[in-house]
């Protein structure tokens, strides 16, 4: 499985995302809870659609998302770009 370099990742344009140890990661600021889970939910949905599941953590008015390939190592790959 190809996963992607540093610099890769900082070439494909990502505005929101880092990344964070072996994972791209984003927090938004929203309103409050209600709305911060709100937000979350589009994000599952595609995930499962896709197959490829993001961990999420959901406070209050901070949504944090990270993304990373599960499959034999823990990477970013193109999948999670």
């Amino acid at each position: 499985m190809e996963t992607l370099s540093n610099q890769q990742i900082l070439r494909s344009g990502l505005v929101d995302w880092r990344k964070l140890a072996q994972a791209l990661q984003a927090r938004y600021t929203v309103p409050g809870y209600g709305v911060t889970a709100t937000f979350v939910t589009p994000v599952a949905r595609l995930a499962e659609a896709e197959g490829h599941h993001s961990d999420v953590k959901l406070t209050q008015g901070a949504p944090d998302i990270s993304l990373c390939t599960h499959e034999d190592i823990l990477w970013v790959t193109p999948k999670d770009v």
